[in-house]
């Protein structure tokens, strides 16, 4: 009988999450996330400019490997202190503080937990598909999360200028063990570097 009530306790506990726990819960069981993506542009009249492969990781609290090829080969690497960016084509590197990755997307990935979610968004949404939508002004206008299973497989994005940003991930690995040297950044001989800490 006790396990009876433990289960009834869970079924009412969860069907009075609100999306924005409901996200965290998801977010949270995510230690590390290991995948290949295409990164998909439209303009604000729904026109795609852009369509860019890429492979990225990332690992709880800090830490990111992002990589994307032709035609536009950039790699963004946090060390959880640093956050380098660097243009392969411009052989330059902008080297700023790691705080500064949640300002991007993928910070949503590494670190807001459900206060700080319910804080900075309005989440609404549940099962597969969530949206957030920023409470002060920021670039973007709008964010969505969509599922498959357990696993994050679009990360979308409008921003403050109408553009939309689709990143669909494929290849998804949870929770696999990320060798240390993925996150960490190699300033190359004849490259420049901004710093920006």
């Amino acid at each position: 009988m006790k396990w009876l009530a433990v289960l009834a306790s869970m079924l009412i506990s969860s069907a009075w999450a609100s999306p924005a726990d409901e996200l965290q819960a998801r977010l949270g069981a995510i230690e590390t996330l290991t995948a290949s993506f295409t990164q998909l542009a439209r303009d604000a009249g729904g026109r795609q400019i852009q369509s860019v492969p890429g492979t990225m990781a990332l690992q709880r609290p800090n830490f990111l490997f992002w990589e994307t090829r032709d035609p536009i080969p950039q790699q963004i690497v946090s060390d959880g202190d640093s956050l380098w960016v660097f243009d392969l084509d411009l052989e330059q590197v902008t080297r700023e503080p790691a705080a500064s990755l949640m300002d991007t997307p993928a910070g949503l990935l590494l670190n807001l937990d459900a206060q700080a979610l319910g804080e900075r968004f309005e989440v609404s949404g549940g099962g597969d598909r969530y949206t957030l939508i920023p409470r002060e002004d920021t670039i973007y206008q709008m964010i969505v999360l969509e599922f498959d299973g357990h696993a994050p497989r679009l990360l979308g994005v409008v921003d403050s200028t109408g553009q939309q940003t689709r990143i669909n991930l494929r290849e998804v690995a949870l929770n696999a063990e990320v060798p240390p040297a993925r996150f960490q950044f190699e300033l190359a001989d004849g490259v420049d570097l901004i710093d920006a800490r």
